[in-house]
């Protein structure tokens, strides 16, 4: 759910969920990160619960028509049902059980590092739709990511916000975007002399292959502000396609799938992403506060990493004025928040 990646000049922190070495729009959608148009330079989460035993639910992934990406194919490819824990994915495109120790949507484990002694550089630039890290990982292979579902306020118009993980940014030098992660959209309902007066609010989880196709929302995994979520992206090269595994730890369930994808290149994201509408425009930011993500570690070719350890990219969401700020990573290398400022 990202408006990928055109690229500008260049805490609260919320207790990462314990024991986490497993698995974490309404019309919005996900593209490259936009230039920004001028440089500009809680509490503890819920104790993880473990999925029930029975297996993780089978992932329903409707595209989102109102989340359109103008490149993406129609139609998406349809879910298989979740085997149970032991599954195994095979080339005809099983989807794995997320397991409550198992960070990836098949039966590899991603293993979670120790806290980084010795943080990667970090330098700044500014988008015009995304706030957070990019890190820069050769073959990428998976990232992780919790979060706690904000609440979205009415930021003075419709606004549209997204947390999100992903491999590659969706450009010819950094590949296929493939990415999954929740929305939180308010919309006005009613209007009384010219003010609103009452507004809708909607939260949901999604998966998206860009640009080869357009976000996909999920149906069958309900979100809520205050609930604990862990998504995991994993990229299989040999396979050539990606598998997405999103859980809510305060429901217990998890869903798991795969997409047919070209390969992500170079780097990894944990972004909180304003969504565009059909007309490929970035819309206006939805107040969320300052939600945090924690247990954010990636994979590549050269082994498994807090975010920290990483050579990295901090980007401020900005138009000219910041709309959304990411904080510093923590001491452990793994955990950052972004602070809402304004709508656009």
């Amino acid at each position: 759910m990202s408006i990928r990646h055109r690229t500008l000049a260049s805490a609260s922190v919320v207790a990462a969920i314990a024991a986490l070495s497993a698995p974490s729009a309404m019309a919005g959608a996900s593209h490259p990160a936009q230039p920004a148009a001028s440089a500009t330079s809680k509490n503890a989460a819920p104790k993880k619960a473990t999925p029930k035993s029975a297996g993780a639910k089978n992932m329903t992934a409707t595209p989102s028509s109102a989340r359109h990406v103008s490149t993406a194919t129609k139609g998406s490819t349809k879910p298989t049902t979740v085997r149970g824990a032991k599954s195994t994915p095979t080339t005809t495109a099983r989807a794995a059980h997320a397991a409550p120790k198992q960070a990836t949507s098949d039966s590899s484990v991603m293993v979670r590092p120790k806290a980084t002694v010795r943080p990667a550089p970090v330098k700044p630039a500014a988008y015009a739709n995304w706030a957070g890290y990019q890190a820069s990982i050769a073959g990428p292979e998976s990232i992780h990511g919790t979060w706690i579902v904000p609440k979205a306020s009415w930021p003075g118009r419709d606004g549209y916000s997204a947390m999100w993980v992903g491999l590659g940014g969706g450009t010819a030098k950094q590949g296929e975007l493939v990415q999954a992660g929740t929305e939180f959209d308010v919309v006005c309902t009613a209007v009384t002399r010219g003010h609103c007066t009452k507004w809708k609010t909607s939260y949901y989880p999604w998966i998206e292959t860009y640009p080869s196709r357009a976000q996909e929302r999920i149906t069958n995994l309900a979100v809520a502000p205050g609930d604990a979520v862990e998504v995991t992206v994993r990229y299989a090269a040999k396979e050539g396609r990606s598998y997405f595994t999103l859980c809510n730890w305060r429901t217990n369930d998890c869903v798991g799938t795969d997409r047919t994808s070209a390969a992500p290149r170079g780097v990894a994201e944990a972004v909180l992403e304003r969504t565009s509408g059909a007309d490929g425009r970035a819309r206006a930011l939805a107040n969320v506060g300052s939600p945090t993500f924690s247990s954010v570690y990636a994979k590549g070719k050269d082994g498994t990493r807090n975010l920290a350890g990483w050579p990295s990219t901090r980007i401020t969401m900005s138009t000219g004025a910041a709309l959304a700020v990411p904080s510093g990573i923590s001491r452990t290398g793994d955990t950052f928040s972004v602070s809402y400022r304004r709508p656009a």
